[in-house]
């Protein structure tokens, strides 16, 4: 399901799509090995929400809607996300899905094309000369 949410809100064009780069399988990692049980909640109530939306307007779970219905519902749920109204799931959780999906699908390598690998361990307070060295010399 996710993977279809995904797909719909970075569809591939002539750029890479969202199951390119496999941002869903990447957010499935971090559920198991990141992911604090709020967080793993927060992704499980938008899932479940959706699902329970799409039953309550279309009489279906969400996956066996046509894909031009469930573009509709995600927008509609965009829409709302942004507004004043009071939200319910999966309104609620969708804002900090659609922030993970986004921000996994462009720090992916496939998707950045200024992508670079630093190696190495953790270097907490980098100055900018000492980041931009390390940029400059491990750019393939």
């Amino acid at each position: 399901m996710l993977s279809d949410v995904a797909e719909i809100m970075i569809p591939e064009t002539e750029t890479v799509g969202a199951a390119q780069t496999g941002t869903i399988l990447y957010l499935d990692q971090l559920m198991q090995t990141w992911a604090a049980e709020a967080t793993k909640l927060e992704l499980q109530s938008f899932v479940e929400g959706l699902n329970a939306h799409a039953q309550a307007t279309h009489q279906s779970a969400y996956l066996n809607l046509p894909a031009n219905v469930r573009h509709a519902l995600l927008q509609e749920i965009d829409a709302a996300s942004f507004s004043e109204a009071p939200q319910a799931a999966p309104v609620k959780a969708y804002k900090r899905v659609k922030w993970l999906i986004f921000h996994i699908h462009y720090t992916s390598e496939a998707a950045n094309p200024d992508f670079v690998l630093i190696p190495g361990q953790y270097r907490g307070d980098v100055s900018e000369t000492e980041y931009t060295a390390l940029v400059e010399e491990n750019r393939f």
